[in-house]
């Protein structure tokens, strides 16, 4: 059946590869600029490369801009999983597997097995690790042209947002990241490719907030104003305290603006074994500033 001339430009191209937001949002689209927020250590960078992993295993060639991670990161830290889930040593911290290898206490066939898997994963994804020049609103653009049209990436995904350069030193940096969205959002417009990009919040001391607002985001309101979906991921610190030495880890994801639907919120469960979040989730509500939070039984949307 022909697709309408108004819904051409909307076609689902992705997913999130997280069971909640794929059950809600249910696809990423075309011409959607999604912005995900996360504190500092809370997993923007893990969660950056499941989207990516889950999309590069469906057949979408996938642009993965992993501007917090120094060359050769994230090749490591694939080859760490895969080798941890291999042979089965759920426990294996990151640390340890590194000393493993410079000592040679390491299972070689495992290894290389490990490695295979991480390689032909990046044969569908275009990764650039940020170099260490630096990198400017105008690499963006030169690098978001050459992913969509030398290398046919149907989804960009940028992590994260906070670690562009800025070409001119005396330009507030409120006024660049207004610029740097405004650039994104142009690059949208032209590729027609959907965007994920992460960013962080902004430093507080509020103890009661458990969920940040869509006015948390660091720096310019440009972020919130001009994408068409935010997400925020906050650790549910107190049922974490219950269980400090479980492996599982209770993390909030809201869906703080939906343009083409509703906020919704869910407890989600990532496991530290094997650096993935689980399917289960207990759906919630929380108010507008993130101080009361209210969860009940899960419901699938």
């Amino acid at each position: 059946m022909q697709i309408p001339v108004e819904f051409s430009n909307t076609k689902p191209i992705g997913t999130y590869g997280i069971q909640f937001l794929d059950d809600v949002l249910m696809s990423v689209n075309q011409g959607e600029l999604v912005l995900i927020g996360a504190s500092t250590s809370c997993g923007k960078s893990t969660l950056a490369q499941i989207i990516a992993k889950d999309n590069a295993e469906r057949g979408v060639k996938t642009a993965l801009f992993s501007l917090e991670n120094s060359k050769g990161d994230t090749i490591r830290k694939e080859i760490y999983k895969n080798y941890k889930f291999i042979s089965r040593q759920y426990d294996l911290t990151f640390r340890k597997f590194n000393i493993m290898i410079h000592k040679g206490d390491y299972d070689v066939e495992t290894y290389f097995q490990a490695k295979e898997m991480a390689e032909a994963l990046m044969n569908n994804i275009r990764l650039l690790e940020k170099p260490q020049e630096g990198f400017t609103v105008t690499d963006l653009e030169r690098e978001f042209q050459k992913a969509v049209t030398d290398d046919g990436c149907k989804m960009i995904i940028i992590d994260h947002v906070d670690y562009f350069d800025s070409e001119d030193e005396n330009k507030s940096e409120n006024k660049f990241l207004k610029e740097l969205m405004q650039v994104v959002r142009g690059l949208l417009d032209l590729y027609k490719v959907p965007v994920i990009m992460f960013s962080q919040f902004k430093k507080t001391n509020d103890s009661k907030m458990k969920i940040p607002s869509l006015y948390e985001f660091y720096g310019s309101g440009e972020k919130t104003k001009i994408a068409t979906t935010v997400i925020v991921i906050a650790p549910d610190y107190e049922a974490n305290m219950n269980e400090p030495c479980s492996s599982y880890k209770n993390t909030f994801i809201c869906i703080r603006k939906d343009r083409f639907g509703n906020s919704h919120l869910a407890r989600c469960i990532f496991d530290l074994r094997v650096n993935d979040y689980l399917k289960d989730y207990q759906n919630g509500y929380v108010d507008f500033w993130g101080y009361n939070v209210k969860m009940d039984a899960k419901e699938a949307y």
